[in-house]
C-alpha cells in the first residue's frame, strides 16, 4: 500500500515513525554503510533528538535530481516512470517492511517495477 504524504516533513517523519525499516536502514544494519551502522537505526526509531540536525545539503540536491534523473533514464531506456515523491510503499502482512521509492512504473496501488535515482556529486 502507497502513502503519499503532503511535503517532505511530514514524509521524513513518516520513516522514523515505528518501528519500520527501510532500504536507506538495510546498509546501517548490516555494517556496509558509511553513513551509520545498527546502532544509527536503533537510535533513529527510539531517541527522539537523534533527528534534530538538518539534512545537509548534498541530500537535499539529490532529491531535488531524483525527477530529472528518472526522466533521462526513462528516456534513454523507452520506459514510462513516474516519480513519486514523498510516498512510502508499506508491506501489506509486515508492516515494518517499508520502501520509499524514487520512482514506478505501473499503477500506483500495484507497481511493477520500482526505482531509486541517485547523484554522485
Amino acid at each position: 500500500m502507497l502513502t503519499e504524504y503532503k511535503d517532505r516533513a511530514a514524509w521524513l517523519s513518516a520513516r522514523r515513525d515505528g518501528y519500520g525499516i527501510g532500504a536507506s536502514d538495510t546498509p546501517k544494519i548490516l555494517g556496509v554503510s558509511s553513513y551509520g551502522g545498527p546502532w544509527t537505526v536503533w537510535r533513529a526509531h527510539h531517541d527522539p533528538t537523534a533527528h534534530r540536525r538538518t539534512t545537509p545539503e548534498h541530500m537535499n540536491l539529490g532529491h531535488d535530481l531524483e525527477p530529472v534523473t528518472l526522466r533521462a533514464y526513462a528516456r534513454r531506456h523507452n520506459l514510462q516512470i513516474a516519480h513519486v515523491d514523498n510516498g512510502i510503499y508499506t508491506h501489506p502482512q509486515l508492516p515494518w517492511l517499508r520502501m520509499s521509492p524514487d520512482g514506478i512504473a505501473g499503477p500506483r496501488d500495484a507497481p511493477t517495477q520500482h526505482y531509486e535515482a541517485k547523484a554522485v556529486l
